[in-house]
């Protein structure tokens, strides 16, 4: 694999546990993606239109989140159980999360 490809894993998978982290600080209620794009832009990373919903989309098929709104302009998610095992280390990150 090139250098490029590795390193552009490595800010997807980070991207992808800072959704997680920041969906764990708001569990209680969620968060939409407006608020996750702004979160994640301002620990560095600047994310396309669209992108976000590409890593809600593959949390949500790994059952580490639920997203809400799905039907509307905004989408909207909340965190689940086995996503709060991976924030807490309680168990080993899938692929595709970074492992801290």
């Amino acid at each position: 694999m090139l250098e490029t490809d590795e390193l552009r894993l490595a800010e997807v998978q980070t991207i992808r546990r800072g959704i997680l982290r920041i969906l764990y600080q708001s569990r209680s209620f969620g968060a939409n993606e407006r608020t996750i794009s702004s979160a994640l832009l301002s620990g560095g990373f600047i994310l396309f239109p669209g992108e976000v919903r590409k890593h809600l989309e593959y949390l949500d098929n790994l059952k580490t989140i639920e997203i809400l709104d799905r039907d509307r302009a905004t989408w909207a998610a909340k965190i689940l159980p086995y996503g709060v095992d991976i924030v807490e280390f309680a168990v080993k990150a899938p692929a595709g999360i970074a492992k801290e």
